[in-house]
């Protein structure tokens, strides 16, 4: 009985982090194989201007059946940096 709640709550807390992690992160800027330095370069100007943000790199398979593969890149901030990201953004880019 004591294991099964020990479970239900793990398993409880471990959606409540799932959920929280989706809301409060968003995507600001992306790209694939052709720009991934540039997406790279981007994230790193986000980081050295104190902005809260991740980079997610993954393959994606396509035309199933074949090895083929596309690598894209997405950098994801905290919400509340949103606003600075972009304008970062903009300024790098300008």
């Amino acid at each position: 009985m004591k294991t099964e709640l020990l479970y239900y709550i793990v398993f409880i807390l471990g959606i409540g982090i799932y959920i929280s992690d989706k809301v409060n992160w968003v995507d600001v800027y992306g790209g694939s194989q052709s720009n991934l330095y540039e997406v790279q370069s981007i994230y790193t100007f986000l980081k050295k201007n104190d902005v809260k943000c991740k980079l997610k790199i993954s393959n994606q398979r396509f035309h199933s059946g074949k090895n083929s593969q596309a690598v894209t890149g997405v950098i994801k901030v905290k919400r509340s940096d949103r606003d600075k990201a972009y304008k970062l953004i903009s300024d790098y880019s300008n």
